[in-house]
């Protein structure tokens, strides 16, 4: 990943927005997937929060979402300072920083006990993401790119015959027929930013940081999609701690979605992070050396 504009100074951290460890998740690229929930949360109710993927390929489960770093705490104009109502200038921040997010590129990071999802979004559309996960004991990576119209690649280090770890795999479209490995990167709203607004209840704008509440009911990315989770959550699934980060310029620097604690499953949080916003991002171009064309077992392995 590379960019033309000069570094700008980080965000610091927030400790009130550290991640606690995270529970177990559905995939928004194939609704209604689910991954087993880990040992520590045996004999709760399964649940799904969040942006990540399933993927099922021999004894490999894998599901990511998370993050990991702070809010930001720039210089973004607070309710008082402008004499608007907290939660309507909340509200509008909000909104006008996920408009930002579209309109420019980007890259992010998305962590959790499973495993870490890097990527980059350029403003012309085209996408690169890669997700680093542990399942089973087994380390391994799955990594996708979208340059645009019908070139994309795809290489990952998962054990299959016939399949190479070392190569890039330009694959045809059209002859792939389930999304659940190619979603991770085909998505051009990898990080689900477009539900935020319609999915923030309260929301308070206070010195570059925005707080309130989030709707976990209604499933898909960034929600709880089992039922016995939700029920045992309650009024509080509809009223999820929320808060996001921006910058100086009013732009997203972070997202944390907290879902609360029921029975013996502990408290958990989605956590996306947001960097170069506004600067020049690339796609890393595969190497022509490293690429080559998809095999039968590619395919197979992409439609399992």
């Amino acid at each position: 990943m590379r960019t033309d504009a000069p570094a700008r100074r980080p965000a610091q951290p927030d400790p009130a927005l550290s991640m606690p460890a995270t529970g177990p998740l559905t995939s928004p690229f194939v609704s209604g997937v689910a991954v087993p929930a880990p040992a520590a949360a045996a004999g709760g109710a399964g649940q799904g929060v969040g942006r990540g993927v399933a993927l099922v390929v021999a004894l490999l489960a894998v599901v990511l979402l998370g993050g990991c770093g702070g809010a930001g705490d720039g210089g973004a104009t607070s309710a008082a300072a402008s004499g608007e109502p907290a939660e309507v200038a909340g509200k509008e921040a909000l909104a006008a920083a996920v408009k930002a997010l579209g309109e420019s590129g980007y890259a992010y990071t998305m962590k959790i006990d499973q495993g870490t999802v890097t990527g980059v979004v350029e403003s012309s559309g085209k996408r690169q993401a890669r997700l680093d996960g542990v399942a089973s004991g087994v380390r391994f990576s799955i990594e996708g790119i979208v340059l645009g119209g019908e070139e994309r690649y795809f290489r990952t280090s998962i054990p299959a015959t016939g399949v190479s770890a070392k190569k890039w795999y330009r694959f045809d479209r059209t002859k792939v027929g389930r999304t659940g490995i190619i979603g991770l990167f085909e998505t051009d709203d990898p990080t689900s930013s477009r539900d935020l607004a319609g999915r923030v209840g309260a929301a308070k704008l206070e010195h570059g940081r925005i707080t309130g509440t989030y709707d976990l009911t209604r499933g898909g990315d960034l929600g709880v999609t089992d039922r016995g989770a939700i029920a045992a959550l309650g009024e509080r699934a509809k009223r999820a701690p929320f808060a996001a980060g921006l910058d100086g310029q009013g732009r997203l620097s972070s997202i944390r979605i907290t879902v609360p604690a029921y029975g013996s499953t502990p408290e958990r949080t989605l956590a996306v992070d947001y960097q170069k916003q506004g600067m020049t991002v690339q796609v890393a171009v595969p190497k022509a050396a490293e690429v080559a064309q998809a095999n039968a077992a590619v395919y197979n392995l992409l439609n399992n």
